[in-house]
């Protein structure tokens, strides 16, 4: 009787919650979820901040079995995000076949978008090679396995570099439009452009925690000996990419 009693407490504090949450962010936030980028984007919140939890209770030997549950679960997650993404070459293939019809910034990014095609192009079926003979489903030698996904890491490192490339390109070109709508009279958008700034800075963000991941999978030896400082950047680069994701659902 105890118990029923305070399972009832807990959903009438649930319910007042939910009904001080406003309607329509709920409805957004379920709407993101809904989606394959949306579930993908939490599961990278969860697979990297674990990473960052482990880190913080690991002097600690009562947390110990908490950062074996954690660590687990964030290995789970990261595999399943993999598994996904083992269809991922067809839209990077769809959108290699569209760069060429739309219209672009500059001469710059036209022929940056063609090499960041070119390294996905690559990138994915690599990944996809490394992941399935990591699960004994190709017959590869772990060693080659290992050369597989380092080299697969460095072409996704080759489009990060070349996405920090672009977004330079994209904000200079933004700040001399502005200017010459101002220095032609014309209406200036504030929120078009303040809405376009805050994009490639969301971008830039993102892709400048992901140049140190990249760098570190793209070494044998990798670049951190602390797996912390892997949840500190991944940590940041999701949840970036949760927040703008979420602001255009």
């Amino acid at each position: 009787m105890t118990l029923d009693c305070r399972r009832i407490a807990m959903l009438g504090l649930l319910g007042k919650l939910v009904k001080r949450t406003r309607p329509q962010n709920l409805d957004k936030l379920i709407r993101y979820l809904s989606t394959w980028s949306g579930t993908d984007k939490l599961f990278m919140v969860i697979q990297y901040a674990s990473k960052l939890i482990v880190w913080s209770l690991s002097k600690s030997k009562r947390a110990q079995g908490v950062s074996a549950s954690l660590r687990s679960l964030g290995g789970l997650v990261g595999d399943h995000r993999v598994l996904l993404r083992l269809w991922g070459l067809l839209p990077m293939l769809q959108w290699a076949e569209s760069i060429e019809s739309e219209r672009k910034v500059s001469r710059l990014a036209l022929n940056i978008e063609r090499l960041q095609a070119l390294s996905m192009t690559v990138y994915y079926p690599l990944e996809h090679l490394w992941y399935l003979a990591d699960h004994g489903v190709i017959p590869i030698k772990p060693a080659t396995s290992g050369k597989i996904a380092i080299w697969s890491c460095r072409f996704w490192m080759l489009y990060t570099v070349l996405q920090l490339i672009h977004n330079y390109d994209d904000n200079a070109a933004l700040i001399k439009d502005k200017e010459r709508d101002i220095k032609e009279e014309k209406g200036v958008n504030r929120l078009a452009i303040d809405i376009q700034r805050r994009s490639i800075v969301d971008d830039t963000i993102i892709n400048l925690a992901y140049l140190p991941l990249t760098l570190h999978w793209s070494l044998p030896s990798g670049l951190f000996s602390d797996d912390a400082w892997v949840g500190i950047f991944g940590t940041v680069a999701a949840l970036t990419q949760f927040k703008a994701g979420y602001s255009k659902a």
